[in-house]
């Protein structure tokens, strides 16, 4: 019997969530989900990793990415559902839209160094992510 629920904007460890895409599938079928979306930020790895898990699972899924996007100084989400991801501009986007994620957080601490002395820009580089804690370095 398929699920009765639906959860359209689910964050796996490839952007900040904290669930694998097993994980996800997991808890889906554990509640009830019947249609299933991972919009990870500026990343697809989570949305093609767990859409074959989800479809073997019985569980209906739907492609999707959230893209971070500056409108008027502000930090729009944009989510983008059915998303093809062999489309070449569409990936350049979403390659785009983390790359300038990644330089703020880099323009953040640098603006951060001179007030907070034991910040180290080469500890921050070199700081090992465990993507089950979520989120960003």
């Amino acid at each position: 019997m398929p699920g009765k629920y639906a959860d359209l904007h689910v964050h796996s460890i490839y952007s900040d969530g904290t669930y694998s895409p097993e994980e996800i599938v997991r808890q889906a079928v554990q509640n009830e989900v019947g249609l299933l979306a991972v919009c990870d930020h500026n990343v697809i790895e989570g949305s093609l990793k767990t859409e074959p898990l989800a479809r073997a699972a019985g569980i209906r899924f739907v492609r999707g990415v959230e893209i971070d996007s500056m409108l008027l100084g502000v930090d729009a989400h944009i989510l983008c559902y059915g998303a093809d991801f062999s489309n070449g501009p569409l990936l350049s986007a979403i390659r785009h839209a983390r790359a300038r994620l990644d330089w703020m957080s880099d323009e953040l601490l640098n603006r951060m160094l001179p007030d907070y002395p034991q910040l180290s820009a080469e500890a921050y580089a070199a700081f090992p992510m465990d993507s089950a804690l979520g989120g960003w370095k």
